[in-house]
């Protein structure tokens, strides 16, 4: 029997490694439509993305393939532990896919890459106009997939659960609303001991920015042998199969909050590919537990360790490694303040970890609203702009630096942004298991000597992979009763009394 459902299992992986490859080349048309294709590629490039997509779901909906997955349903406890993982992680997007017609996987990805290349014209020209009716196109594209795969609550439920599986709405406003007063408090002391950021304080060229994260990068276990940082319109990790890591930068000149530190964000994403065991290659568990547990590495690197006082300190200490930066005209504890002072900027990439949170929760918001149809793409300006100036006194200028920012909507990525404050959650309970097991990890830092970090990092959660899921990895975690808000909002308290002390 055993031996019967060892082949059944083995042809399973053989599909899904041939599911690998040609997601591996939807990918890899993805990060050359923002690196590499000409303007006026978008339009054959979304036809093309759109066909591929289609073929992948073909092929997961072929007669044969559903025969393996239904055999191995049926004989789930013949399969081994790992191999019951692998399956049901696979089946958790499968049945989704499964439930979804051919045409509308073809229309999302067709619309999601058209999308894109017109959503970075409008922010280029500040014209929501040209976005608007595309963006309504992805809403009702959404919008039906989430009908079809079903919810018990809030139509939105079915897509945060792409993202974080078992996530809801309510669990999700819960947690929010459990933080955002707190968060609040929390920026507007800050806010009057130190002041607000000035932007042009620390100002670094887009090429000296690049320069800083290039060299800093093999500090962070990023190895430019099996991987690559480019620039585009976006921030993007772009995993594009073993040993081919793509990272997607964005910088200007005079913010180092884009070039320097969503550069570092997605070293955090990479780092978390370029480490899970290789036995899980072409496998379902070749991934995060989770979305939110991708978007913790990234923002436990970019915030937690990167915007600390020891990191800076280090950065100056060790000034002769970065040459071409420019940081050395600026004192470590200068630029330790400086990053961390509350923003009143409406852009969420130049923002504090407290506004950040707060700008996290205006998209959950808008998100909501939008599947349950209560708001439609023409009501998005007014609405950002209204909750932006209720929840941080911050004016939105235009819609470029407002609604327009950022191209998850654009992508049809509709559901995504929770993650980033679920991560945010889940990266400062990362920290203090950390700490509570690396003891001179402080000081580590302050060395710009990340080996015990990684190391750690690796054993306790890169290599798994996917074999656990988040809440499994949390538990495994654990280091104390305090729950995950609590922890999040002690942390933020303690970066208050930091930034306090020094800036005095």
């Amino acid at each position: 029997m055993r031996n019967d459902i060892n082949k059944v299992f083995q042809a399973f992986l053989k599909h899904y490694e041939i599911f690998e490859y040609l997601g591996s080349s939807l990918s890899l048309l993805t990060w050359d439509q923002e690196v590499v294709m000409p303007k006026r590629g978008g339009g054959p490039r979304a036809t093309v993305c759109g066909a591929m997509a289609e073929v992948i779901h073909n092929r997961l909906n072929s007669v044969e393939f559903k025969a393996i997955c239904d055999s191995l349903k049926s004989s789930l406890d013949s399969l081994t532990d790992t191999e019951q993982r692998m399956f049901r992680r696979f089946l958790h997007g499968a049945e989704r896919s499964w439930k979804i017609p051919s045409e509308l996987t073809n229309a999302i990805a067709t619309q999601a890459s058209l999308g894109q290349s017109i959503w970075a014209e409008a922010r280029r020209s500040d014209n929501y106009g040209v976005f608007e009716p595309e963006l309504d196109k992805i809403v009702d594209l959404k919008r039906r997939e989430a009908d079809i795969v079903g919810y018990a609550d809030h139509p939105y439920d079915a897509l945060i659960d792409e993202y974080e599986p078992g996530m809801t709405t309510t669990e999700l406003d819960h947690l929010f609303q459990s933080v955002i007063s707190r968060v609040q408090d929390i920026r507007y002391r800050l806010r009057a001991k130190v002041g607000t950021s000035i932007n042009n304080t620390i100002s670094l060229t887009a090429n000296e920015q690049m320069e800083f994260v290039r060299a800093l990068a093999p500090y962070l276990g990023f190895d430019f042998d099996s991987g690559r940082i480019d620039e585009g319109d976006h921030p993007a990790t772009n995993f594009i199969h073993h040993n081919d890591v793509r990272i997607i930068a964005r910088s200007e000149d005079g913010s180092i909050a884009t070039g320097v530190f969503l550069t570092i964000h997605e070293l955090g994403h990479a780092a978390y590919y370029n480490n899970i065991d290789s036995k899980y290659l072409n496998t379902p568990l070749f991934g995060g537990a989770s979305t939110a547990f991708q978007e913790a590495i990234a923002r436990f690197w970019e915030n937690i360790i990167c915007k600390s006082a020891q990191f800076w300190a280090g950065v100056e200490m060790h000034a002769n490694q970065f040459p071409k930066t420019g940081f050395n005209r600026y004192s470590g504890s200068l630029i330790f303040t400086e990053i961390n002072r509350v923003s009143d900027s409406p852009i969420r990439f130049k923002v504090d970890e407290m506004s950040y949170l707060l700008h996290i929760y205006i998209r959950f918001l808008i998100e909501r609203d939008l599947i349950s149809g209560s708001i439609r793409a023409k009501d998005i300006p007014d609405v950002w702009n209204g909750r932006m100036h209720e929840l941080l006194g911050v004016k939105v200028n235009t819609n470029a630096e407002g609604c327009l920012q950022d191209v998850h909507w654009s992508c049809g990525l509709i559901g995504y942004f929770p993650t980033y404050f679920l991560g945010s959650l889940y990266g400062v309970h990362i920290y203090s298991s950390m700490k509570k097991a690396l003891p001179r990890c402080t000081e580590d830092i302050e060395k710009l000597d990340f080996a015990s970090i990684l190391s750690w990092l690796r054993d306790n959660i890169f290599q798994h992979g996917a074999y656990y899921s988040a809440e499994e990895l949390l538990l495994r975690l654990s280091v104390s009763e305090t729950s995950l808000t609590e922890g999040y909002v002690g942390y933020l308290e303690e970066k208050e009394k930091t930034v306090t002390r020094v800036t005095s």
